[in-house]
């Protein structure tokens, strides 16, 4: 919590809104899965960590704290796209390059050991299509009366999606300034590509 409230400030540069985001990340009904004995609880104090020390500048911090996070989860490494966003912004692009790799090596490390222990390549995407029986959305399936309602009106996508609509019409945040962003620096422009992103991702996978 003393992370995403730091983070928050630090990006939006708002006390009152770093609060009111901070009470919102601690009690929303997600946030059930922070006191459980789950991963998601050190992932995130991890992540933040990484966003944290991206922002102060010390990037060989982030990096290790973004492999850590990685580590986590195996879908973690999904937190290099602002490290990649920050390396365009800024110009340092073997920063970026080296801060990459390091966030995308434990996906890597646990595949190559999920090839010698099962002789499946990769296997994290193998088990959890064909394992855990899930399996990606196609477009036709989201947009249908029955998927489309239900996921438009559940809990869980009011509390996702509201708010980030919200905060993005409050803000107005045009999508010329993510190409603008890349001439003039906007801290928060690499959050809101990797909101963009991880929205996708619920969506259809």
């Amino acid at each position: 919590l003393f992370l995403f409230y730091n983070v928050t400030k630090i990006i939006f540069g708002k006390n009152s809104f770093a609060l009111f985001s901070t009470v919102f990340f601690a009690f929303w009904p997600g946030a059930l899965f922070y006191s459980t004995v789950y991963s998601e609880s050190i992932f995130m104090t991890f992540a933040l960590g990484a966003f944290y020390f991206l922002e102060k500048g010390k990037s060989s911090k982030s990096a290790v704290l973004g492999f850590f996070a990685a580590l986590t989860r195996s879908n973690g490494f999904l937190i290099l796209i602002p490290f990649i966003y920050n390396g365009l912004q800024t110009r340092k692009y073997r920063t970026a390059v080296l801060q990459t790799i390091v966030i995308v090596l434990p996906y890597l490390l646990f595949n190559v050991y999920g090839y010698f222990s099962t002789g499946l390549f990769p296997v994290r995407e193998i088990v959890y299509n064909h394992i855990w029986g899930a399996s990606r959305l196609s477009l036709t399936q989201v947009t249908s009366y029955q998927i489309g309602y239900t996921g438009l009106f559940s809990v869980e996508a009011v509390l996702i999606l509201l708010p980030f609509a919200w905060f993005l019409f409050t803000e107005k945040v045009p999508i010329s300034d993510f190409v603008k962003g890349l001439v003039v620096e906007r801290k928060d422009l690499k959050y809101w590509a990797f909101s963009i992103y991880i929205l996708l991702i619920l969506l259809f996978y």
